[in-house]
């Protein structure tokens, strides 16, 4: 695991806490940078960790659906309101959003209607879930590498 100390995005060492949770036993620390309003968890997998983990781990661990069945979707939406309170209070407007691990893509589809179009999209590793995506009409690459070569 890797703990980040600079935005991502911007560079800075101003974050501050956005989010702690714990889910299937395993606890999860959000920050928002408060320079550029970027959410990015801390710590987080390697590059490696990460490959083995959506490779062997992620789905078994996360649902028993291996695709989108309606429980999947409610539960998705249920996440893309909670983080979108969190957002509400916090950001005015959004004119760029980019949600790696975006699954069936609810949160940008929750974003686009509290805020409006914006150039948006989505990373989804796994086929199934970001064909379901494509298919509601939002932009989704398999990868980081995938979008930066369009």
């Amino acid at each position: 695991m890797q703990k980040i100390t600079e935005c991502p995005l911007c560079g800075t060492d101003r974050f501050e806490l956005f989010d702690m949770t714990t889910h299937r036993g395993h606890q999860v620390v959000n920050w928002v940078c408060t320079r550029c309003g970027l959410v990015f968890a801390s710590p987080h997998m390697d590059e490696d960790e990460l490959s083995d983990y959506y490779a062997a781990v992620y789905r078994e661990r996360n649902t028993d659906y291996s695709e989108p069945a309606e429980v999947v979707l409610e539960t998705e939406r249920a996440r893309a309101r909670h983080l979108l309170s969190l957002l509400c209070g916090r950001l005015s407007a959004v004119r760029s959003h980019l949600d790696i691990g975006c699954s069936t893509g609810q949160l940008l589809h929750a974003i686009a209607d509290q805020y409006g179009p914006a150039l948006s999209a989505g990373i989804e590793p796994g086929n199934v879930y970001r064909n379901y995506a494509v298919s509601s009409g939002i932009r989704v690459y398999e990868s980081l590498d995938t979008l930066l070569s369009t």
